[in-house]
């Protein structure tokens, strides 16, 4: 039973990213799902601890602009444009674009 709840929780969240819902709903739902969860399913204490930190972490991550702003700078550009990465081209192209002045850029 418990392997269904998780993998509820997985499906659950990939579907939604999948639908590009906003960060803060996605994580609303799953903290809730987490409290079904460790009242209805029996988890075990240790998973369920593993699962709140890792929660936080994501919300840390994704609400907090300055820690997020400071994890993508701890890549280096060497690893970012290492070889690995697709050599696909675009499978997106924006039929226009619109100009913003430079003087307008918050950087």
């Amino acid at each position: 039973m418990l392997l269904l709840w998780i993998l509820v929780l997985v499906i659950g969240v990939a579907w939604l990213a999948h639908r590009r819902i906003a960060p803060l709903p996605i994580l609303g739902i799953v903290a809730v799902y987490l409290i079904a969860m460790g009242r209805f399913g029996h988890a075990p204490g240790s998973l369920m601890l593993v699962l709140w930190v890792l929660l936080a972490v994501v919300a840390a991550a994704l609400l907090l602009p300055d820690l997020r702003r400071k994890l993508l700078q701890s890549i280096s550009e060497a690893a970012a444009t290492a070889s690995g990465w697709s050599n696909r081209q675009p499978a997106f192209y924006p039929k226009w674009v619109e100009k913003v002045e430079t003087t307008a850029l918050p950087n």
